[in-house]
């Protein structure tokens, strides 16, 4: 891996822009981006569904209505989000607002467009008519409403602004259709029409709309979070994650004075040690147990019982005393249950659950002092699972990151002072799983329950911010983001290079990775050092043939010791081979070192040495 610099212009030259509207205070109360800028595309079909609702509302036309499809209608029928409508055929009104609000269905949006003509209309085009005349009356420009899907056409293009937008989400969502505008999915006939957005999982938001031309890249949404109702808008987002997140994060953000956020309100720890010992994945492997069990297969818990626990951790104590302070990836939910959650079960391959009072005990027996709780297992028994998790630990002395019931508390870091030094340390989950947060919201948007989040794609990542305001009040402190990132047994880094580029742009100092299950390599992006994944510690999985898949048998302990005048980090490598050492990581010998250097890509940036703990790479930072 060679150095890279960075380019520190914006990835995209329209970034999101956000709005937040407080019924309560009848203001505008939270904003992000520009909000002069004019935003592409039309308002025609949310002002088409107001002005629908308003003609049901006075009785003018009926849900139960059979709309005849016509030419028009069927001639867009070829759009993979249309109903697949042809012409002569009837169609219930209802099902043609659903297959609107739920995928902008745009066969649906042309018929609910003339039968409101046939029924309502005396001239020709008074339904776009009518609706300028509306959106004239809040204050909408005309440019914003030229048709009724919201295209935009090179001969006659149409824009908008957030505050027009805002506007639009008072008007439309204050109508009570009993939440007709959260249509997650559909069947017409044989077709299957599904909402491409996570907001329907979100407790807070009540109704909201996903609409435009390129991945629904707007939205509007109403939303009650601590009795105060808010409308929210967005509008410009690139992807349907960074549009979802921005308004689950402005509803949250909208209604808190965040004393806490981005570190006006600090809880430093002193510790005595001057070595921060941060490890990578670790399990003690109860569900693999279950399963070793069922097929006479023996591992530690099984032939030692409670003692199993702390067995797999014998050889590689000498790295987790008490003069260090000690971090490790706990990649498990405390629960009694070890298999599959009711919750996540059907879902998800692998339910890492784990013993909570055995884990614990062992975790305090082997000096683990705090505990990165951001990875892909952490809401594998949903949020309650994650949330007792986070307490039990808590509860018993051990320090919690990467989670919580808000991002306040997911994004919260870890600041210590040693030796002279303030060090901050955050943990965030780096890989986005649509699916898995659209059934059981992984991640922390707002006010839920989930994992810190982070990603180079978001324009306004809450986490990125956080880091940039804990840089800003903290200058001189030595800030770490240890992410859970890539995918198992991935040895390619450039595609999560771009999210340690962003970090460190937000003044992050030093980046240790973990995921993969495997170490990675390391490479210095503007001069700082990217340690792309650790792989494990001990996690006690049944394990794959190493030898035979080609790959790395190895993990990596890393140790940062803050002298007084320097900061040193050393890369222990381990030989984490469970079919070979009974579930017993060890310390590499000469040869496996060798063999380690091989394959550890940036290796030629370290001094290499040995000391009473082993062989180790060593850089100044």
């Amino acid at each position: 891996m060679g150095d890279f610099e960075i380019n520190t212009q914006p990835f995209s030259n329209n970034p999101t822009i956000c709005a937040v509207f407080s019924a309560d205070k009848n203001d505008v109360v939270y904003t992000h981006g520009d909000k002069g800028q004019k935003i592409n595309g039309g308002l025609g079909l949310p002002l088409l569904l107001y002005y629908l609702l308003s003609l049901i509302n006075k009785a003018q036309i009926s849900w139960t209505d059979m709309v005849n499809v016509t030419k028009f209608s069927a001639k867009e029928n070829a759009s993979i989000n249309s109903l697949g409508l042809t012409e002569g055929e009837k169609v219930n009104l209802f099902t043609l607002f659903c297959a609107a609000t739920s995928t902008n269905a745009p066969d649906a949006i042309v018929a609910i467009g003339g039968h409101i003509f046939d029924t309502v209309g005396k001239k020709k085009n008074s339904t776009v008519a009518k609706l300028r005349q509306i959106g004239n009356e809040w204050g909408v420009d005309k440019d914003a409403i030229k048709n009724l899907s919201g295209r935009n056409y090179e001969q006659n293009p149409q824009s908008f602004t957030i505050d027009q937008l805002i506007i639009v989400a008072k008007e439309l969502l204050a109508f009570d259709v009993q939440n007709n505008l959260m249509q997650n999915s559909m069947v017409y006939k044989d077709k299957y029409l599904t909402c491409d957005s996570i907001l329907a999982s979100n407790k807070n938001i009540i109704r909201f709309l996903c609409f435009g031309e390129i991945n629904n890249h707007h939205a509007i949404a109403m939303a009650e979070y601590e009795n105060e109702t808010f409308y929210v808008a967005v509008c410009g987002a690139k992807t349907v994650l960074e549009r979802d997140c921005e308004i689950m994060n402005a509803i949250y953000l909208a209604n808190k004075n965040h004393l806490n956020l981005y570190g006006d309100i600090d809880e430093w720890i002193t510790i005595p040690q001057n070595t921060v010992t941060l490890c990578g994945d670790t399990y003690c492997g109860e569900r693999y147990t279950k399963w070793r069990r069922q097929r006479n297969i023996d591992d530690p818990i099984q032939r030692y019982g409670d003692s199993g626990y702390t067995f797999s951790f014998e050889k590689v104590k000498r790295f987790i005393t008490k003069d260090s302070f000690n971090i490790v990836n706990s990649e498990c939910v405390l629960t009694p249950v070890y298999d599959r959650s009711q919750q996540t079960g059907k879902y998800l391959d692998f339910v890492l659950g784990a013993n909570p009072e055995k884990t614990i005990n062992c975790y305090k027996q082997v000096n683990i002092d705090a505990v990165m709780l951001a990875n892909n297992h952490m809401m594998d028994f949903g949020a309650v699972g994650c949330r007792t998790t986070k307490k039990l630990f808590d509860e018993a002395g051990i320090l919690t990151m990467g989670t919580g019931s808000n991002i306040d508390e997911a994004e919260a870091p870890v600041c210590l002072k040693i030796n002279g030094h303030k060090v901050i340390i955050f943990n965030a989950y780096g890989y986005f799983l649509e699916k898995r947060h659209k059934l059981f919201q992984h991640y922390c948007f707002g006010g839920n329950t989930g994992t810190a989040f982070i990603n180079h794609i978001l324009d306004n990542c809450s986490l990125l911010a956080r880091i940039s305001k804990y840089r800003e009040k903290y200058p001189d402190a030595f800030i770490i983001l240890s992410p859970h990132w890539s995918t198992d047994f991935n040895e390619n880094h450039r595609s999560i290079r771009p999210i340690a580029q962003k970090a460190i742009v937000a003044g992050v100092d030093l980046i240790i990775g973990h995921g993969p299950h495997i170490p990675v390599g390391v490479e210095h992006v503007a001069k700082k050092p990217v340690v792309y994944s650790l792989g494990n510690f001990v996690f006690n999985t049944t394990g794959i043939d190493l030898d035979a898949s080609g790959k790395s048998p190895y993990g990596v302990i890393s140790q940062l010791y803050f002298n007084e005048k320097n900061i040193v980090l050393r890369l222990y490598p381990i030989y984490a081979h469970n079919l070979n050492t009974f579930f017993q990581p060890t310390p590499v010998n000469d040869e496996q070192f060798s063999q380690f250097l091989s394959s550890f890509i940036g290796e030629s940036k370290f001094k290499k040495n040995k000391d009473e703990l082993g062989n180790y790479l060593e850089m100044n930072l």
